[in-house]
């Protein structure tokens, strides 16, 4: 049964289009002057985001974890906003293989609004931890090799805070905890040892096995569990040795 567009909601909108320097994304870029032109979609502010280096550039860091909030996994991509957040994503070929044309296939999916709204809400949560879990890896990238215990602990802090957050996925918080909280406060340990442990560095190390303990305690089962008391156990029989040696 066809679409009907004649009661498609005219509150401003704003959709972005996910490109990047592709062939296809150009294709899709060019298309969007029609797209302006089109009276279905007079409510609609056209918001491009073009997504590039994501490793060393921090504003290329920025783009792509809004790509990653928007549930985008290619190039161009179409996400379809109103006051109530994301409600729709459309791939941005010009055309499909069907031959349905970009334009009837956005306002189609204007039209059905409703349908996926929920969905998406529920994988746009877990993909806000994502987000949030790729800047704080790009934070560690940042780091310079000489930071001192002051830049460590303001980093350890927000890493902290993402694993302790029980409202995100487990496996997230376990990632965080096992590949990031532990290696930094290994690091904050070495900063701070200076020939002979002192409370300080004996107090970093401590944390960096609690580290590890919670990210075993939160799901035993799981790889990362697994990965955290194995190392757990390597830093146990370490110490022992280190103890018997002295």
């Amino acid at each position: 049964m066809p679409v009907s567009y004649a009661e498609s909601v005219q509150e401003a909108e704003v959709w972005r289009v996910y490109v990047d320097d592709s062939a296809r994304c150009r294709e899709a870029e060019a298309e969007l002057e029609a797209l302006r032109k089109d009276v279905r979609f007079a409510h609609v502010a056209w918001e491009v985001v073009r997504l590039g280096d994501a490793t060393t550039d921090r504003a290329g860091r920025l783009k792509a974890a809004e790509a990653i909030r928007d549930l985008v996994a290619y190039t161009p991509s179409f996400v379809l906003t109103d006051r109530g957040g994301m409600y729709a994503s459309v791939a941005g070929a010009v055309a499909t293989v069907e031959g349905m044309p970009l334009a009837d296939r956005l306002a189609e999916a204007a039209a059905l609004r409703s349908a996926d709204r929920s969905r998406l809400q529920e994988q746009v949560r877990e993909a806000n931890s994502r987000a949030d879990l790729f800047l704080l890896m790009g934070d560690v990238y940042d780091l310079p090799p000489n930071a001192d215990a002051s830049a460590l602990k303001m980093l350890i802090d927000k890493v902290a805070a993402f694993c302790k957050d029980s409202g995100r996925p487990t496996v997230l918080r376990q990632v965080a905890a096992l590949r990031i909280l532990y290696p930094l406060l290994l690091r904050k340990t070495a900063v701070l040892y200076d020939g002979v442990h002192s409370p300080r560095s004996e107090a970093a190390f401590n944390a960096a096995v609690a580290a590890l303990e919670y990210a075993r305690d939160m799901d035993r089962a799981s790889a990362e569990g697994k990965q955290a008391h194995a190392l757990r156990e390597e830093l146990r029989r370490a110490r022992l040795q280190a103890k018997t040696r002295d």
